[in-house]
């Protein structure tokens, strides 16, 4: 649950500011990227543990709401809902999480839900915000199974090569791969040396997420950059997790990058201009016709 406060400046050691405003809203970067591959009318299930407090009712009901497959999601008794306190300064933002019940991970569940349920058609999707040794194992399991899978390495943590070797898609921001890499990425020769390192060790697709300044995607054979809209940002929450619901879910469609990449770019645009997280994801009409309003061609 992510629990947002727009606020003029950050307070300062020991002071205590108003808000302009707050609001309460549905997050997690799992439940944001599963929301914003639904929104794309792709089938979507989510994997993993929610609490039984009144805010994890809440969550749940909003998933269902939105139409995911929520049968693989599992209540821990007596835990709570992860929870985001953000704080909205001039549309950028700071954010506190608390795990919850995203600390109890069942890895042999999961491994049997990958081995009764998924094939060489599906994607895993998977985010930091759970135990990285569950990340480690599930994957190494899906990857037996031909399953593509795709890590968005946030909150960033050291990544073991092991893991690295499971990844088929790695998505990640200019901080994260700055921390991942130990490079400041100061040129585009840095970002290819950078990102060749990991695709030596297997990993078939680096995705860099750029903010305003766009996006870069990075294989062995190519080096898409696509540049951002434009547009006033009101709340960047949920920018990054609507950029990759967007970009799989066009991937899975379509099976062209670019095309993805710049669907996905016209998908966070609309989404900052937005407050709140779930609430700013657009859907996949919303997403066209807006490629359309600002002119691009795109079939």
């Amino acid at each position: 649950m992510d629990l947002v406060f727009d606020v003029e400046r950050l307070p300062k050691d020991g002071e205590t500011l108003k808000a302009k405003n707050f609001i309460m809203t549905s997050g997690g970067k799992g439940a944001n990227q599963a929301v914003a591959c639904k929104k794309q009318d792709i089938d979507t299930f989510i994997i993993g543990s929610i609490g039984t407090d009144a805010l994890s009712k809440k969550n749940k009901e909003n998933l269902l709401l939105h139409g995911i497959n929520c049968e693989y999601l599992e209540e821990v008794s007596g835990e709570t809902s992860g929870i985001a306190g953000i704080i909205l300064e001039k549309g950028d933002n700071r954010i506190i999480t608390y795990s919850g019940a995203n600390k109890f991970q069942d890895k042999d569940k999961i491994n049997r839900i990958i081995n009764s349920k998924m094939n060489s058609n599906d994607y895993l999707l998977a985010q930091l915000e759970i135990p990285i040794d569950i990340v480690e194992s599930t994957f190494k399991e899906a990857k037996k199974k031909g399953v593509t899978t795709v890590l968005n390495a946030a909150p960033i943590t050291k990544l073991h090569k092991e893991l690295l070797k499971s990844i088929d898609i790695l998505i990640v921001n200019e901080t994260e791969f700055q921390q991942l890499t130990k490079i400041y990425l100061n040129d585009e020769i840095i970002i290819k040396e950078s990102a060749k390192k990991l695709l030596d060790l297997g990993i078939e697709k680096v995705l860099l997420t750029l903010g305003e300044k766009g996006s870069i995607l990075i294989t062995k054979d190519s080096y898409i950059k696509v540049p951002a809209y434009k547009v006033k940002a009101i709340d960047t929450t949920a920018a990054g997790d609507t950029f990759i619901g967007a970009y799989l879910s066009n991937l899975i469609r379509y099976n062209d990058d670019l095309k993805a990449v710049k669907y996905a770019t016209a998908a966070s645009a609309l989404t900052v201009q937005t407050l709140g997280a779930q609430v700013s994801i657009p859907s996949k009409n919303e997403t066209e016709n807006f490629i359309k309003e600002m002119g691009e061609i795109y079939d």
